[in-house]
């Protein structure tokens, strides 16, 4: 029974991996930048090592912290641009500058004389 079950994960496994293959290196997943594709890279990796593992029993692992990782890498390329712009429109004007003081816009007829 134990041989059939390895044998099973190692199937369940390759096929992960093949997936991964074809949509992250060969381009299958259509247009995807470098971190996202090394992002799936790791996920698959840290789900053929730690999969089997989960499978028979055992506790998490360095299959599980690979896949995490590139599970955040994924995320990260993915949507990093629109969640820096959000975080830079928290202080009230989207201007490149990451602060804690809010900054506030002069109103459009106010000017400064000196």
């Amino acid at each position: 029974m134990n041989a059939v079950l390895q044998s099973l994960t190692l199937i369940a496994g390759a096929a992960v991996a093949g997936m991964v293959v074809l949509t992250a290196v060969m381009g299958w997943g259509g247009d995807a930048g470098r971190w996202r594709r090394i992002g799936l890279c790791a996920m698959g990796a840290g789900l053929v090592w730690a999969g089997p593992s989960r499978f028979l029993g055992y506790p998490p692992g360095l299959g599980d912290l690979i896949f995490l990782c590139g599970l955040s890498i994924h995320l990260t390329a993915l949507y990093g641009h629109g969640w820096r712009r959000r975080i830079d429109g928290l202080d009230g004007t989207v201007d490149g500058r990451i602060g804690h003081r809010i900054r506030r816009q002069a109103p459009a007829g106010d000017t400064l004389h000196h």
